[in-house]
């Protein structure tokens, strides 16, 4: 009777370790393939941790390609006069003369070397032909007086020869080097001047003589730019050259007396030291 009663005991536990023998483990379904078999029993890959993000870097601001330019500087050269002050023991009446230059203009980007630009320029010189109370002196004179002396005057005031030139001219200039900092550069530039020729006292209040007209002519250039940002640049520069004209004044100094500049007269200083700086449009 004890037995019995302990095998009646045991029957639960033998029915659950039958129960748990006979449950399926975890394979493959009837019909799957051997790599979908692989794929249930195999791990599945850790993925890659994600690379740290780069911040963009700023865009390069773009170079522009217009340039606003204010110019100017002094001008010399030997200017050819009617007459010297009777003082200045010369025999020609060609000497040097000092003036001014100043303007403005434009310049645009053809290539990274290569630019055009358009300019309008005013220059002025003056030379001494006789001091106020003074005698004016020369071979001209001689000749009006029928080289019956080399002198005229005493004058009232001062007497200054005034040569003034102004014109537009367009051309272009080749840079040497790439943008940025120090750049040689040459150029050269084609232009229509309108030009005066008078002796004046200083104030400009009494005019002896004038003549007037216009010219074309070519003028060359160098210098050096530096660029202090892509906005700013100043530049230094030699402007070489100038239209020459022959000017003929009438009843100079005297009611009759003409006077023909046969040698020709440069309308500016045909040597200029300039300096210009530019501005980005």
């Amino acid at each position: 009777m004890l037995k019995s009663r302990f095998a009646f005991a045991l029957t639960p536990l033998f029915l659950i370790a039958a129960a748990a023998a006979a449950e399926p483990t975890a394979g493959p379904l009837p019909g799957d393939t051997p790599a979908a078999a692989t794929a249930q029993t195999s791990p599945t890959p850790a993925l890659p941790a994600a690379a740290p993000s780069t911040p963009p870097s700023a865009p390069i601001p773009a170079r522009p390609s217009y340039f606003l330019q204010f110019h100017g500087g002094f001008t010399s050269g030997r200017l050819t006069a009617a007459a010297h002050p009777k003082e200045v023991n010369e025999h020609e009446s060609m000497r040097e003369a000092s003036g001014y230059m100043m303007g403005v203009g434009i310049e645009g980007d053809l290539s990274s070397n290569l630019r055009w630009f358009f300019d309008g320029t005013t220059a002025s010189q003056k030379l001494d032909v006789a001091s106020e109370g003074g005698y004016a002196s020369g071979d001209w004179i001689f000749e009006e007086r029928d080289y019956a002396g080399r002198d005229v005057g005493p004058f009232t005031t001062d007497v200054n020869a005034v040569v003034r030139g102004t014109g537009f001219r367009a051309g272009a200039k080749y840079f040497v080097g790439e943008p940025g900092g120090l750049r040689p550069w040459a150029g050269a530039g084609y232009g229509f001047y309108t030009w005066s020729y008078a002796y004046l006292n200083s104030e400009e209040t009494k005019t002896y003589g004038k003549a007037k007209g216009s010219v074309t002519g070519l003028t060359v250039m160098g210098g050096v730019n530096y660029e202090i940002d892509t906005r700013t640049v100043i530049s230094v520069y030699a402007d070489l050259m100038s239209p020459a004209v022959f000017p003929k004044i009438e009843n100079l100094f005297n009611t009759g007396w003409t006077w023909e500049n046969s040698g020709g007269t440069h309308i500016m200083g045909p040597f200029r030291l300039g300096a210009a700086l530019q501005f980005a449009m």
